[in-house]
């Protein structure tokens, strides 16, 4: 019977950790683990009891065993006195191990199912980062956990860049001179290539995100180029009042943005993101909305008659079909 409540005191003790302090230096004096009322014996059993709680753990338990570690780490490090140095290490050793193997087979879990939680990735990050600190080079754990680090990082970058691609292009200023066109071909290479890396990876082969997302990538980047050449049209060709010239407008408005357009309809970059109907479609459509703020400025000049408009040159824009 005393020894069951030595073992329920010790639990409760351990289980509200750092804010019991003052009862594990015998400070406050309530405390059971800082007193001699408890010996060595039946600490060293409640710490093996724990090591094994966290062998035994279920891989998908990723809370359960954070809990456990930094508990059990706890009632060692608060008794050391009591245990002895050579006893602390041993039973560091023995937390060490069991929880870093646990965390090595979280993470093979994670990396061996198809959905890959970014939760459980920051967590198995961060565990294994801190539990690469205590281990040491030495310890045939710290290569497993370089191998895990590793993956993550891969998978970090890979998700990093669909983030980036969904945003493209990155702050466009809609300069006359600007035209992401080229970057837009090298992130849809990018994303094969990616694709193809993951395709064979070990384990980056099972996260149907990253494939999904690798997949989506031509589209997303289509349709933002698309989108950023209708906020093209709009940010150049809303400044028609400024252009009583006609010859003006057509040097530094129309002609530039219509050679953009054009850009869209030849490219190579988008042959196997749209179909040449589709290319075609959207070709016109661009088109159409840039002849409709030719046709503004024609009729906010004639309405609003400066000096005498310059002959227009031959080499208009393309008409609509």
């Amino acid at each position: 019977m005393k020894a069951i409540k030595i073992i329920l005191a010790l639990a409760v003790v351990s289980a509200i950790g750092y804010f019991a302090d003052s009862e594990f230096s015998g400070g406050g004096g309530g405390g059971c683990i800082g007193d001699d009322c408890i010996p060595p014996d039946s600490i060293i059993h409640i710490i093996d009891g724990k090591i094994n709680e966290i062998r035994q753990l279920p891989v998908n338990t990723f809370v359960s065993g954070i809990t456990l570690y930094s508990n059990c780490n706890f009632i060692i490090t608060h008794n050391e006195k009591k245990l002895g140095s050579t006893m602390v290490k041993n039973k560091k050793r023995d937390l060490n191990d069991a929880y870093g193997k646990k965390i090595k087979d979280q993470a093979l879990d994670v990396f061996n199912n198809t959905v890959w939680d970014l939760k459980d990735l920051d967590t198995i990050k961060v565990q294994t980062n801190n539990l690469k600190k205590v281990i040491g080079v030495g310890n045939t754990l710290y290569q497993d956990f370089e191998k895990i680090l590793q993956v993550i990082k891969r998978h970090d970058e890979i998700n990093s860049f669909i983030g980036v691609c969904r945003i493209f292009p990155i702050k466009p200023t809609y300069e006359m001179s600007e035209n992401p066109l080229i970057d837009a071909g090298k992130r849809i290479n990018q994303s094969s290539d990616y694709l193809i890396e993951a395709s064979k990876h070990e384990y980056l082969k099972y996260c149907t995100r990253l494939h999904d997302g690798l997949k989506r990538v031509p589209r997303v980047i289509y349709d933002n180029y698309v989108i950023y050449l209708y906020k093209k049209i709009d940010e150049h060709g809303s400044k028609y009042p400024d252009y009583p010239h006609q010859p003006t407008w057509l040097k530094e408005i129309s002609i530039p943005l219509a050679d953009n357009l054009q850009l869209l309809q030849d490219t190579e970059i988008f042959k196997n993101t749209a179909t040449p109907l589709e290319l075609e479609n959207k070709y016109k459509s661009l088109l159409t909305k840039l002849e409709e703020y030719n046709k503004k400025r024609d009729e906010y000049h004639d309405k609003n008659p400066g000096k005498e408009p310059d002959k227009e040159p031959d080499n208009h824009i393309p008409q609509t079909i």
